[in-house]
């Protein structure tokens, strides 16, 4: 195992930088960075845990995808492998969704999947990737639950799992790039995107490159429902919040928090695309259990999906919520100048969104992620960490494992896209202390 020591104070170049950053936050933080043998790099995957250990679920093994539409998305780079992981004990284990029918092995492997772990369960819908049946790429029209501890015990033991996953058709849930939760007895599906047909670069809508079809459909929505498991998977109590300007967005961040009224919700950071341009949202979206409101806010440093983590402070009622790495349009330099990139880079920030009432403050910490990482990577708490509904709660003064910074891309260069160099999927894990 190697270990990064990052032990800092959390301060701010207040002189190089805009007045609305905050010069001082109350934690500190430390790094520390391993790799298992038998888990390869992943991104843009979902997962679940269980009495601390990982279940690892689709996604990609290959880099950001290309600008070439024959080369973008891959059918072998599809990771077909369902994970099991004992950080702990650094084990590893696997079983091939290949064995399953194709409608729940295709999903399975497919990438951007939205998914929420409910207790025992993990729900997932949509998903983008290449479809044998059909002979194309499809976002697929399928909500999916896993019970996760009974298919955790099975894997290990080499054991079928078919029984232990429950499948249903909802074309209204072949969505990818979204994000899901729960509030209350509703999830919520926020924004993403229904892609068909091959992937390419200018894919706005709908067209035809040669004989390659595609369309693009944003949700536009927020989508509510309810889920039931009796004779069936049953999707009950549907409904719709739809804003095509607000909600035209995907690759975001909806992260957990404790609303400034007290009450659970979500708010939906940034993401792309604004409508009729190349450029990210930089306001949120608050959502609560029956509505939801566009905060005006210019969020810099983190416009794409990373791995991010909300810490609540009971004493002074303020959520931080913290993104690691990942793409953005704007980027501090060494100097502390603040560097702008319409090309949305891959970054090395770490920031950090503080919230207190109606006062919003964003701020960028002295400490880097140890190269371009975080884009399509996940922030998997550590056992025994106390939540609120995801929230992690800050409290007494001694170091913690925070959590486990998995997957995401690792890029050797800050626009890989654009200037079509190579990315890979990272396998290095981050673990991270946290001390307040």
């Amino acid at each position: 195992m190697k270990t990064i020591t990052l032990l800092f104070a959390f301060f701010l170049l207040v002189d190089k930088l805009p007045a609305q950053f905050s010069d001082s936050l109350p934690f500190t933080l430390r790094f520390e960075t391993f790799t298992l043998k038998d888990l390869p790099g992943l991104h843009s995957f979902s997962f679940a845990t269980w009495k601390g250990k990982w279940l690892l679920v689709g996604g990609r093994l290959d880099g950001l995808h290309r600008r070439q539409p024959r080369a973008a998305f891959n059918p072998n780079d599809q990771n077909s492998i369902l994970y099991v992981v004992d950080p702990k004990g650094e084990q590893v284990w696997t079983y091939d969704v290949n064995q399953l029918p194709s409608t729940i092995s295709e999903q399975l492997q497919s990438t951007n999947l939205q998914f929420y772990q409910d207790d025992s369960l993990l729900v997932l819908t949509g998903g983008y990737g290449y479809s044998r049946v059909l002979a194309d790429y499809t976002t697929f029209p399928y909500i999916t639950v896993l019970n996760i501890p009974l298919l955790m015990e099975a894997i290990p033991k080499n054991k079928p799992i078919q029984n232990f996953i429950f499948q249903t058709l909802d074309e209204r849930m072949a969505v990818t790039g979204g994000q899901m939760g729960k509030i209350g007895s509703d999830f919520i599906l926020v924004g993403g995107h229904r892609f068909e047909g091959v992937y390419h670069p200018m894919d706005h809508g709908m067209g035809m490159m040669g004989n390659m079809r595609f369309t693009q459909r944003y949700t536009n929505a927020i989508q509510h429902f309810r889920l039931t498991m009796q004779n069936g998977l049953v999707v009950s109590h549907y409904s719709r919040n739809s804003d095509e300007e607000n909600l035209h967005r995907r690759d975001f961040n909806l992260v957990p928090q404790i609303l400034p009224d007290g009450s659970f919700g979500y708010n939906a950071f940034s993401g792309v695309f604004r409508p009729g341009s190349l450029l990210p949202y930089t306001n949120f979206v608050e959502v609560s259990q029956e509505t939801y409101q566009v905060v005006d806010f210019n969020q810099q440093f983190s416009q794409y999906h990373c791995a991010n983590i909300p810490l609540y402070n009971p004493v002074s009622r303020t959520t931080y919520t913290l993104f690691f790495g990942g793409m953005a349009r704007s980027y501090p330099n060494e100097d502390g100048n603040i560097i702008e990139d319409d090309n949305i880079p891959f970054v090395k920030t770490i920031s950090v969104l503080q919230r207190n009432g109606t006062e919003v403050h964003e701020s960028y910490l002295p400490l880097r992620m140890p190269g371009f990482l975080g884009t399509g990577a996940e922030f998997i708490l550590a056992e025994g960490v106390r939540t609120n509904k995801g929230v992690a709660t800050m409290s007494g003064d001694k170091e913690v494992l925070l959590g486990y910074i998995v997957g995401g891309i690792g890029s050797s260069d800050a626009n890989v896209f654009r200037n079509n160099e190579e990315s890979v999927a990272n396998k290095t894990i981050i673990k991270v202390y946290l001390k307040h």
